[in-house]
This record gives C-alpha cells, structure tokens and sequence, in this order.
C-alpha cells in the first residue's frame, strides 16, 4: 500500500511539474561578476530535484555511519540476548528434569544479559545448591546483576530460601522479615519463615505467624495446625518458662489443640517440673479422654509413683480393663506395683508386656524384680534375653 501511495505520488509530482513547465516557458537567470547562466525554467526545476535527491542521500548516507557503532552494538545485544535465552530454557529444562550439573552450566551462562540475569542466577544457585555445591551457590547469588521491583523480591526470596536449607536461620530472618513486609499474605514467604523461626525455637514468633498465614489463608488447616502444635510443644518445653507463664500459656490454647497427646505430654511434663502435679495430671487424663494413649498413660502413672500411688493404681487397672494388651501401659503399671511393693502384682504385669511385645526393657526391668527378690535363677534368663533384644535393636537402627 505505501509502494503504491508513493507511485501515485511521483506520477503526481511528474504530472504537476509537466503542466508548470509549459504554463511557464520561462527562463533562470544566475548573474555572477564577469558570468551570466540562463537555464530553462523546466531545467532548473529538474536540477533542482535532482539536488535535493542527492543531498538528502548524503544526509542519509552521513546519518547511517555516524549510527553504525549503535546498530553494530545493538545487533550484538540482540544476538547475545537470543543466545541467552536459548540458555536460559535449556537451564530450566534440565533443572526440572533434576539435572543439576546441566542446569548449572547452562544457567551460568546466561548471567550476564540484563533480562535473564536474576532467572539465570537463582536457576545456578539452586542447581549448585541441590549438588551441595554451597560455595558455588553463593557466589552465584552474589553475582552483580541489575536487580529491581520484582527480580529484586525474587531474588531475596531464593536467597533466603537457600539460607534456610543450610539450617542458617539468623540469616535468612532478616530477609524474610524484609519479604513479608512486602508481600504479607504470601504463602511461600510465610511457610519459609515459619521454618526459619522453628529451625531458630522462636517458637512465640511461629505461633503469631500461623495466627497471620490463617488470616490470610494462605494454608490449609491440616498444615496450620501442624504448624500450631509445634510451636506450642517447642513454647511448653521452654526451660525457661516459670509457673505462672505457663499457666497463661496453657489458658490461651486452644481446646483442641491441648487435647493432642504430644502436646498434653509436653504440658504435662512442664507442670510436673515446677511442680504442679494436679495440672500434669489433669493435662494427661483430658487428652486420654479424648484419645486413648498408652504413651500418656505410662507417663500418667509415672508422674504418680512418689505421690498419690494408690489412685494411681486404681486409675491405671480401670485403664487396663478397657486397653488389656496395651504394653506400654503394662510396663507402668509393673513399675509403678514395683515402687509400692506389691512384687506378685508388679510380676504379673511385667509377664503380661513380655507376652504380648517382647521388649528389652520389660525383660530388664523383670529381671531386676527376681534379683531384688533373691530369684537370680528365674532372673537369668531375661537378663540374657534383655541383652538379646537390645543387640538386635542397636542393628536394626544402625541398619
């Protein structure tokens, strides 16, 4: 279409210039000192065109050689931006494929192009990273690139990211504040930062983050209370933690989730250590409602061997009646029968667990009960059996 706008134009011009020159068959007259030039009107018209056609070459022509570095460099760019994008897909094409040592090796060389420089740097970081390669994937990160608005936030978060892998949580926390300054609702950065935080015990700061990821819902309540139980199992550990802190701790928990047995066990032993007896108790024995545990039983009645036996004992058989092969709560029954004295009783129990699972401990702990009774003849042969199971165990766990 512009050919032919340009064609029509030229017949135009022509068509015009020929109706000029016969309207007017004058001369051009060019007066110089000792010269004088006469020139058809049609000629100088022609020559006039003429000039203008070549001097807007030259112009052009001039125009070209003094932008041809530019284009030259220009074409250049173009060139290496192709190949580092070529570079850059290979990189991600093999870092999916979980080829490392390819991903990297493509991706390094793809660094040093302004648009696939931050995508090139976290693709090697990570591949370096994945290779255990920790060095490399920090030199890869402290590449100098010309980060801004969102490469710069991507780049932070792969360098926290990598940060937390390598279980160096005070570094990656500032980051990751900085992160979710920006972005708060953002799932991987608050995923990645409650990790950080548990990897670190600021197991306070992981609780008000679960609070936030709920807020934004940025999980699904399975992960949030996993996340949840955590931190209140890591807060009730807390050696640190006095009376009446734990008290306001457990009032603040929810129900449901003091009702879980790890984290009545954690609440349990908090409270038998600053000697509140009746509140471990009462921790263990809500959850047992709850859920059967012989893992809580056991401790229930270990928790009741110095003090409070007899009630103990009873709580504990009404447990067995509805649990008779559970051999976790066997064992303390046995032990606690042992520590009041009642040997027949304490005997039967520690049988009763053997029979049932045959375990280390149980054989040792029967054996103890025949030495202390003077039956080194019956007690013999758990001791042999005790020291059988435990070899066993030691290769199966080094196994």
């Amino acid at each position: 279409m512009r050919t032919l706008l340009w064609v029509v134009t030229l017949f135009g011009i022509a068509v015009g210039l020929t109706v000029l020159t016969q309207a007017q068959p004058g001369v051009v007259q060019f007066v110089f000192p000792g010269l004088r030039v006469e020139l058809a009107f049609a000629l100088f018209v022609v020559l006039l065109l003429a000039f203008g056609l070549l001097f807007g070459t030259a112009v052009r022509l001039f125009r070209a050689a003094l932008s041809l570095p530019r284009r030259v460099s220009a074409h250049r760019e173009a060139v290496a931006e192709k190949r580092a994008r070529q570079e850059l897909d290979a990189a991600l094409r093999a870092f999916f494929e979980n080829r490392w040592s390819r991903a990297e090796r493509h991706a390094a060389r793809a660094l040093d192009t302004g648009s696939t420089a931050v995508l090139a740097q976290i693709v090697a970081a990570r591949a370096a990273q994945a290779q255990r390669q920790y060095g490399r994937a920090e030199q890869y990160l402290d590449h100098p690139t010309r980060v801004t608005g969102n490469d710069r936030w991507m780049s932070t978060f792969a360098r926290a990211e990598l940060l937390v892998q390598r279980k160096r949580a005070a570094e990656a926390l500032p980051l990751l504040r900085d992160l979710r300054r920006n972005a708060p609702s953002h799932s991987g950065a608050l995923r990645l930062e409650i990790q950080a935080q548990s990897n670190a015990g600021q197991w306070g700061e992981v609780l008000k983050l679960t609070e936030q990821a709920a807020r934004h819902g940025a999980f699904d309540p399975a992960t949030l209370n996993q996340y949840r139980e955590n931190a209140v199992t890591g807060l009730l550990l807390d050696p640190g933690l006095d009376l009446a802190a734990l008290n306001r701790l457990w009032r603040q928990t929810a129900l449901p989730l003091r009702l879980l047995p790890r984290v009545a066990d954690a609440g349990a032993r908090a409270f038998s250590r600053l000697g509140d007896a009746e509140a471990a108790h009462t921790c263990l024995q809500e959850s047992i409602e709850q859920e059967w545990s012989g893992e809580l039983a056991a401790l229930d009645l270990a928790l009741s061997e110095d003090q409070e036996s007899a009630q103990a004992l009873q709580r504990g058989e009404s447990w067995l009646r509805s649990h008779p092969t559970d051999t976790m709560l066997l064992l303390a029954l046995g032990r606690l029968c042992r520590s009041r004295g009642l040997w027949g009783k304490a005997r039967n129990y520690l049988e009763a667990a053997i029979a049932i699972h045959p375990q280390a401990c149980s054989h040792r702990m029967l054996a103890e009960l025949l030495e202390s009774l003077g039956d080194a003849a019956a007690a013999l042969p758990h001791l042999k059996a005790a020291a059988n199971l435990a070899a066993d165990e030691a290769t199966c766990g080094k196994a």
